[in-house]
């Protein structure tokens, strides 16, 4: 039998979760700037303790905070806005 005496997983060091002070300061940083990447507020996060991406990630979906499309998408496409305009197509497909 072939095991790996080394771990994949060496710089795993059980670090800790959000605390329930974390997660304030945590929403007040995304609330400020809805446009920041995960990296940033990571970064902005991580002022006294180390927290991973991943808890930050975890942390925003527990809250209730999910990434959006972006505004510039059009909400109509352009068949819709012939509908909406009152300029039907007159074509009958014969």
């Amino acid at each position: 039998m072939v095991y790996k005496e080394t771990s994949e997983r060496v710089n795993c060091k059980g670090q800790l979760a959000l605390t329930l002070h974390g997660e304030r300061f945590l929403r007040r940083i995304v609330c400020r700037q809805r446009s920041q990447t995960l990296g940033q507020i990571t970064y902005q996060l991580n002022d006294g303790a180390t927290v991973t991406k991943r808890t930050v990630q975890h942390s925003l979906l527990r809250m209730g905070f999910e990434s959006r499309r972006s505004t510039s998408v059009p909400l109509v496409h352009a068949i819709g806005q012939d509908v909406l305009s009152g300029q039907e197509s007159t074509n009958t497909g014969l």
